[in-house]
């Protein structure tokens, strides 16, 4: 019997209040992730335990809902800001086969921007969602 290696997606996204509305986000997310694992099958996610909440949250909450393995790379709290997250945020782009960068309403400056760009410079496969709470619609971007 051969054993699947699991695909390493690595997933970056917005905190909880960049969201305009919250709850549509939550499901627009979950819907997302749902799509990935139909996508690739046999998966393992990884992200960056943002304590503010948010897409970390999500994932963490459906791999757990799902039974799906998850590593969490949480911050280097004896650097400093924001070494402590740049630094945490290679380690995920470093470790995953796959970057899903996950932006609410818009792409902005932040953290997920920093593993986007990472992501690019390294030549992994990145797949971009922009989650537009407010018309309830997603836009999806293969970059690599």
């Amino acid at each position: 019997m051969v054993i699947p290696i699991p695909y390493k997606i690595g997933v970056s996204g917005s905190r909880k209040n960049r969201f305009t509305y919250y709850d549509i986000g939550k499901k627009m997310v979950t819907d997302i992730l749902k799509s990935i694992c139909k996508e690739y099958h046999y998966v393992i996610f990884g992200h960056g335990a943002c304590p503010y909440g948010g897409v970390d949250s999500i994932v963490n909450e459906f791999c757990k809902e799902n039974n799906i393995p998850v590593k969490v790379f949480p911050p280097y709290y004896n650097l400093p800001s924001p070494e402590r997250y740049h630094k945490r945020n290679r380690e995920l782009v470093e470790w995953s086969d796959i970057v899903i960068c996950i932006f609410a309403e818009e792409i902005y400056i932040g953290g997920t921007y920093y593993v986007m760009r990472y992501a690019k410079k390294l030549g992994k496969r990145l797949v971009v969602y922009i989650v537009d709470t407010v018309n309830e619609m997603w836009i999806r971007k293969e970059v690599i």
